[in-house]
């Protein structure tokens, strides 16, 4: 009888993942699934971890971390990251400096305003660093009759008392902008802080200002929101208000206004695009003004999206040339404010809004991101990229990039969704999410940029929650470039930095500090070895667990073969260790068939035998310690078919 001719399958280098595909018709380097995976050069080695940077002193002074970003120091360049801290009801705001690992900046924020939680963006703009808590809720007016009126009361006269005609529905420590005829009372300032201070009826409330002024009842215009702040380098005070609109009692020129409070903005050519509202977006002027405050015009340099379409604006970014992409939670739009702001008619004329799709949005604002013009977003559908050569009018008939992926897109809980963020870094975008019934990001969606492939899904340990991701130029050695996990909880992680997830509280033990090993001569060594000396001090931590799976190997027929061996080119960088598992499907049967360590850097070539007769064979992959590398694998078997005679 004549012996099957063997044959051999597998994969030289590894491109990426997809989950959705059939396993037995995927192309040569594709992996059915990866978690905690990278994949440079096509081979396939574990993600490196998190480095904790913040122990816990630092954490219990700093409280909850409700808002972070990066601050450019103006005269050196130098960046910091940018915190703000919430403990014992009170905001501090700190700049920290991550080479030195200490607070460069400790300092607090005005009184009377609490940021506890929510949607705070910090915007650098022209050396400033713009602290955003969210748009206008609502408006309260009145035209200086009684039951409408603001009035001072008694001397001193440094209580201002507001009647409305309808219940204002505020509360002591609500912070709002009021906007009156009298300069002395429109507010807040750096020196006035807005904030309700009693309410004596349902109909009245009062605030105070610094200084007393006997003035007639006034009419006003009351915007409840929470304004803009700033950091200018040595204190955070509130921008400039007391112009809501332009329209009522402090407008010149005849419309122009304080920067409106806001929750989304982005600088971009000189100028502060923003989210004027759930429908509405505006631009500032070009720079600031001489006094170093933003000025806004909401009549000409603003435009509402579809109002009324039961959406809320999520966010925009800069498109082609003059045009900027708005995104609302169901639909896309571009948008075009005139650079020429010589008149009102140039401006009219020259700006304009226009629909892309109005079946495809954008469900969490810090997803999008943007390399080379390609602009990442995620919506209810997955995630999408658009790319400014193609026609995205059409985008609503094409399939999510996120489609390979799609089993871990159908998982994400989208009640908490919105707080996903992305970015992108080292060639890579990255898409923190909440999955499962996570309320808080716990998995990191990793597309590779130059294998055009998702290539992980990353996960960390529970105690570990992502709220923010940073990308900072420091001075750190061999890092230029590093990106940052900000966690409202813990702090701040360096990413992609060490051999595990560090994470908790430090731990300490001895170190056998007065007892050397001293090698010869003399030859006798004296005390403890420093290979086998503890570490003094360092973070729990935990090991970070890559996991594979290739592609089902069937030779090209669904005929039974005979598996042989596996052949895998493994290498190790240093102390690491990896198991392998071969499943086969029909009969199904799993068979961990291989583990290998090692303690130093070395290449291992590993063959080991199968023995199975089915008709797929998959193999996944597990590291157990370290960071181990899997180059190639290779299946070798035959059509296990009828005996066959000779005729020779």
């Amino acid at each position: 009888m004549a012996n099957t001719q063997r044959q051999f399958e597998g994969d030289a280098g590894f491109i990426g993942i997809d989950t959705r595909g059939n396993p037995a018709t995927l192309k040569q380097g594709v992996l059915q699934d990866g978690k905690n995976i990278r994949l440079d050069l096509q081979a396939l080695q574990v993600r490196k971890g998190l480095q904790r940077t913040l122990d816990d002193g630092f954490v219990s002074t700093i409280g909850t971390v409700v808002g972070s970003g990066i601050y450019v120091e103006p005269s050196t360049g130098y960046q910091y990251v940018a915190l703000i801290g919430f403990k014992a009801g009170v905001n501090r705001f700190y700049l920290f400096d991550l080479v030195a690992g200490n607070f460069a900046t400790n300092i607090a924020m005005p009184a009377g305003r609490v940021i506890t939680s929510g949607s705070v963006q910090l915007l650098q703009a022209v050396n400033k660093l713009y602290i955003l808590r969210g748009e206008a809720t609502r408006y309260i007016t009145g035209d200086g009759t009684v039951g409408q009126r603001a009035v001072p009361n008694a001397s001193p006269y440094t209580t201002i008392t507001i009647t409305t005609s309808t219940p204002h529905g505020l509360n002591v420590g609500n912070e709002f902008v009021i906007e009156t005829a009298h300069a002395q009372w429109n507010g807040p300032t750096p020196s006035n802080s807005f904030v309700v201070a009693t309410t004596p009826s349902t109909t009245s409330f009062t605030y105070t200002i610094t200084t007393g002024h006997n003035g007639a009842a006034s009419a006003y215009v009351i915007q409840v929101a929470k304004p803009v702040m700033v950091f200018d380098g040595s204190s955070v005070q509130i921008v400039r208000q007391g112009i809501i609109d332009g329209t009522v009692f402090g407008g010149t020129s005849p419309t122009a206004c304080d920067f409106p409070p806001t929750s989304t903005a982005i600088y971009h050519k000189n100028r502060i695009y923003l989210k004027y509202s759930k429908d509405e977006i505006a631009v500032s002027d070009y720079l600031t003004d001489v006094t170093g405050n933003w000025q806004f015009d909401l009549t000409i340099q603003a435009m509402t999206i579809n109002l009324g379409d039961e959406q809320e604006i999520t966010g925009f970014h800069p498109w082609t040339r003059d045009v900027m992409l708005v995104f609302k939670t169901n639909s896309i739009y571009e948008a075009k404010f005139s650079d020429d702001v010589s008149s009102p008619d140039i401006v009219l004329a020259s700006s304009y809004v226009r629909a892309l799709t109005y079946d495809i949005g954008c469900v969490a604002k810090n997803s999008i991101a943007n390399v080379s013009g390609v602009v990442f977003f995620l919506s209810q559908r997955g995630v999408y990229k658009l790319e400014p050569q193609l026609d995205v009018a059409l985008l609503a008939n094409t399939s999510p990039m996120s489609l390979p992926i799609q089993k871990y897109i159908d998982g994400l809980n989208y009640d908490y969704v919105k707080n996903a963020v992305g970015i992108v870094w080292n060639g890579r975008y990255y898409l923190a999410v909440p999955h499962g019934t996570s309320v808080n990001n716990n998995y990191v969606l990793v597309y590779n940029l130059s294998n055009q492939m998702w290539e992980s899904v990353d996960n960390f340990p529970s105690a570990i929650r992502i709220d923010n991701v940073l990308i900072t130029r420091t001075q750190l050695t061999n890092v230029n470039n590093t990106m940052i996990y900000c966690s409202s909880v813990n702090g701040i992680y360096l990413a992609e930095q060490s051999e595990r997830d560090e994470f908790g509280s430090l731990t300490t033990s001895p170190t056998f500090e007065n007892f050397p090993y001293i090698a010869g001569p003399p030859t006798i060594p004296e005390g403890i070895p420093l290979e086998f000396q503890l570490e003094p001090s360092i973070y729990n931590y935990a090991v970070i667990r890559g996991y594979a799976k290739t592609r089902r190997y069937t030779f090209g027929t669904l005929l039974d073969k005979k598996y042989v061996s596996v052949n895998t080119d493994v290498k190790f960088e240093a102390l690491g260790a990896i198991q392998t598992d071969v499943v086969t499907y029909n009969p199904d049967t799993r068979l961990t068939v291989d583990t290998v360590s090692s303690e130093v850097e070395e290449d291992n070539t590993r063959r080991f035998p199968i023995r199975k007769i089915a008709v797929g064979c998959e193999l996944d992959f597990s590291s157990l310690s370290g960071r181990p590398i899997i180059r190639s694998v290779t299946i070798e078997g035959q059509t296990a078919g009828r005996n066959i005679i000779n005729k020779e």
